[in-house]
This record gives C-alpha cells, sequence and structure tokens, in this order.
C-alpha cells in the first residue's frame, strides 16, 4: 500500500522489512539512511509490539537524526505508545488502514511527502 505512494516519482524508496544482504545490517541501514533524503517510520500494532522490529526502527531514528535527515512518521490509531525518541525526533501522524478510504488517505499523505523530497 504505502509502496504506491512513490510511484511515478524520481524517488527509490527502501523498505527494511528484512535483514539487509551485503553486510552487518546495522552497516548497510547506516549507509542507506546517509545516502537518503529521509526517513520514514510506520507505527504500526506489530511493528511496536515486536522488539526486535521495535529496536530496529528506533536505530533508524536515531541513524537518520545523527545525519541531518527529515523524519516522517506515521502511528496507526491502534496503538497507544510509541517509542519516546518519537516525540523528541517528529511529529508523527495517525493513520488507519482498517478502510479502503483509511489506506487511500495514508497513500496520499506519504505521496505529498515524497513529492516534496523528490
Amino acid at each position: 500500500m504505502v509502496k504506491q505512494a512513490f510511484e511515478d516519482l524520481n524517488l527509490e524508496p527502501i523498505f527494511n522489512e528484512k535483514q539487509p544482504a551485503g553486510g552487518s545490517p546495522a552497516h548497510v541501514i547506516s549507509e542507506r539512511i546517509e545516502k537518503s533524503k529521509a526517513l520514514f517510520a510506520f507505527f504500526t500494532s506489530n511493528s511496536i509490539n515486536d522488539m526486535d522490529t521495535r529496536d530496529w526502527i528506533i536505530f533508524e531514528l536515531g541513524l537518520a537524526l545523527a545525519h541531518g535527515k527529515k523524519i516522517f512518521s506515521w502511528k496507526d490509531e491502534g496503538v497507544q505508545v510509541v517509542p519516546k525518541l518519537i516525540e523528541q525526533v517528529t511529529t508523527y501522524r495517525s493513520f488507519e488502514t482498517y478502510s479502503s478510504r483509511g489506506a487511500l488517505k495514508l497513500t496520499g499523505e506519504v505521496r505529498r511527502v515524497a513529492k516534496q523530497l523528490a
């Protein structure tokens, strides 16, 4: 769904949903963020409740901050608590994906932000 927001833009999104190949994941992710224009973070029940995923997202946020990258984030309305670091580095927008309208709204918001970066 979110990947569609980047269609036809002069941006190549990289999704760190799986362990990156080509070296230590921390090093590969650090290089990716250093070369990026911005970091997009999405907080869902799965990403917050899975401690490994949550830790990686916090790591990515810290790297983006250290590299002076813009950080854009969204929080699923079903998520009650987000990592404290979020409040320090970015303001998140709420989203819901249980309806097609909510999914379209999220995709549209992501696209508007991405267009500004392109």
